[in-house]
């Protein structure tokens, strides 16, 4: 399942990660997934929320720099190897992971991953075919 996923840049300071989420929440929005990346002088968060439009809007209104990127949303088998198989069949089909974290929420057994691939579309009808791996639905 292809979603919507806001990238918001900052300075890696104290206090940066409290604002935007107080922010988010005195607006109504939600995080579902989460992803922070950082380095000494900047950090990157990533998040899936029940309103994209609503917090990239918001976000942007308060002169953050955010980009919104296309990821798909995967329910891995809860089980050793569910992830080995599923990225076997990608690798098979010849589709590249850019970057992937995982979302603490299981559904029927299954863990939820989050990816970052060059071409979501292929992905989602790579996993039409495999239902073990489809989500029908996230947020």
């Amino acid at each position: 399942m292809t979603l919507n996923q806001i990238s918001v840049f900052l300075e890696n300071r104290t206090g940066e990660l409290s604002a935007i989420t107080r922010l988010l929440s005195e607006n109504g929005v939600d995080l579902r997934a989460l992803n922070i990346a950082e380095t000494s002088d900047y950090g990157i968060i990533r998040f899936i929320s029940n309103d994209q439009r609503k917090a990239a809007a918001i976000l942007s209104a308060e002169d953050y720099v955010i980009s919104v990127t296309p990821v798909s949303a995967v329910a891995v088998p809860d089980r050793p190897g569910g992830l080995s198989g599923l990225l076997a069949l990608m690798a098979d089909a010849g589709l590249n992971v850019g970057y992937m974290y995982s979302v603490f929420s299981e559904s029927a057994g299954k863990a939820i991953m989050i990816m970052r691939v060059e071409d979501p579309e292929k992905l989602d009808a790579l996993l039409a075919s495999h239902p073990e791996y489809r989500m029908d639905e996230f947020c």
